[in-house]
């Protein structure tokens, strides 16, 4: 099996980012919580994560335009949107 050089690197960079977005998740619901009732800060939550994905569904199923790296690249940011949205659901 040949892998991409590149690789080992979009891996670590793809662990760091996804640290980097549970950190960010963790503050913003730590600087906001009295201000903001959970229910509505997780619904602004799932309308940010799901923005990307109408927009690239949009593009690339309804118009027809062809994959890009920047579909993959709003593809990852998504899963890893939800995957911190569902973190952030089991501790509540």
């Amino acid at each position: 099996m040949n892998l991409h050089p590149l690789s080992p690197l979009l891996a670590y960079g793809a662990l760091a980012l996804a640290a980097l977005f549970w950190a960010g998740n963790m503050l913003t619901g730590s600087a906001v919580h009295a201000r903001i009732s959970p229910a509505l800060l997780s619904v602004w939550r799932w309308l940010a994560i799901l923005l990307p994905v109408y927009a690239c569904l949009l593009g690339a199923i309804v118009l027809g335009d062809p994959l890009h790296l920047y579909h993959l690249i709003g593809f990852v940011l998504i899963v890893a949107g939800l995957g911190i949205a569902a973190a952030s659901r089991q501790k509540a």
